[in-house]
């Protein structure tokens, strides 16, 4: 039987993060990641370090494939709540595109199994949110006009409020069949953080 062709790193992470997201780093073996992959042993231990380093590198690349490109509208300068809508609106189009049973988010997912939990995945979780935080925090910033007089406490617990509130959608949109209540969610979040930030 003919030994599978070698990958590049870029290629095994890239399939790697298909898998991992749709079945969880605790699921999944190596013997099923090598099946999913279509590569061996071998060449995940050469060009990964083993599942472990391959499934940092999974998240870190899904940092720059699936998350900026959604989320860097949020992060930029003159950023407002319409950055977030289009944020939630890209999500959903992305898993509606993927059909259902719904993909989630894979930091969400990795978040809620605790065989992946060691501390350089935490460590990747805990970046990913304050990201999230950030960038709503920039865009909640710009939406109001200061006449509300929101304090940077209550900006700081409105960003951190909706880090949290995107995090449950993703992980909840595993459960559903149709994408129509997540989008139903998304509407209802932002219009209320809206009417928060007008007073």
């Amino acid at each position: 039987m003919p030994r599978p062709k070698s990958k590049s790193q870029d290629q095994l992470v890239t399939a790697a993060m298909q898998h991992f997201w749709a079945f969880g780093f605790g699921s999944t073996s190596m013997d099923e990641l090598v099946s999913a992959i279509g590569t061996s042993r071998h060449a995940i231990y050469t060009e990964c370090g083993g599942k472990n380093e391959l499934f940092l590198l999974c998240l870190q690349a899904y940092q720059e494939t699936v998350v900026s490109p959604a989320f860097e509208s949020v992060e930029a300068e003159g950023a407002d709540i319409s950055a977030i809508e289009t944020y939630f609106e890209a999500q959903i189009e992305r898993a509606e595109a993927m059909g259902p049973p719904y993909p989630g988010c894979l930091i969400a997912n990795t978040t809620a199994e605790t065989a992946s939990q060691t501390p350089k995945v935490v460590a990747a979780i805990e970046h990913h949110n304050a990201r999230l935080k950030a960038g709503f925090r920039n865009a909640i910033l710009n939406t109001d006009d200061r006449e509300t007089g929101m304090s940077d406490v209550e900006l700081d617990q409105l960003a951190e409020f909706l880090a949290i509130s995107a995090q449950g959608l993703w992980l909840f949109s595993k459960s559903v069949k149709e994408v129509g209540v997540l989008r139903h969610y998304a509407r209802t979040l932002t219009s209320l953080i809206e009417k928060r930030i007008k007073g």
